[in-house]
């Protein structure tokens, strides 16, 4: 199916758009809402309580330091797979891409075309990394103040009205 096809099909009902970075949304949690529709029929007509059973198997989620790359066509990914994000202090995500591959692609897609997408959970402030990538952002950040018609902008998210 071709992405101008897949753009109007129910895929994002069917399927969630919240899976971690760092899983495939190809795996047995998603497998088990195509064989609910497999299972013996209700004794109800038209009994929708079958689509939504309580899974048998509890899924062990983690919520993991992970890089992914570009790799023939796809992304290719790494975890830590150790659950480092449960005391994590900060998260660092940096997204690369390509700017020639966005070309006609909408933002909301853009994550499927990176050509490098890192998660990094830091267990303290001493962390070296997050040192480095403290730096790196300064150093872009008076790059950018610097240039003649840099604006300011303000979001107030404490503002509740």
């Amino acid at each position: 199916m071709t992405d101008s096809q897949e753009e109007f099909t129910y895929k994002h009902y069917y399927y969630p758009l919240n899976v971690p970075d760092d899983q495939d949304a190809s795996d047995s949690t998603l497998n088990n809402k195509k064989t609910a529709s497999k299972r013996s029929k209700p004794t109800e007509q038209n009994n929708i309580d079958v689509f939504f059973e309580k899974p048998k198997k509890k899924r062990r989620t983690t919520i993991s330091s992970s890089v992914a790359q570009a790799t023939d066509g796809g992304l290719s990914y790494i975890s830590s797979n150790d659950g480092d994000g449960v005391s994590a202090s900060h998260l660092i995500k940096i997204d690369v891409y390509d700017m020639k591959n966005l070309e006609g692609v909408l933002p909301i897609d853009y994550w499927k075309y990176a050509d490098l997408r890192l998660k990094y959970y830091v267990k303290s402030d001493a962390d070296k990394f997050y040192h480095s990538t403290r730096d790196i952002i300064y150093n872009i950040t008076k790059q950018i103040a610097g240039r003649h018609d840099c604006k300011k902008y303000f979001i107030d998210r404490d503002n509740k009205q």
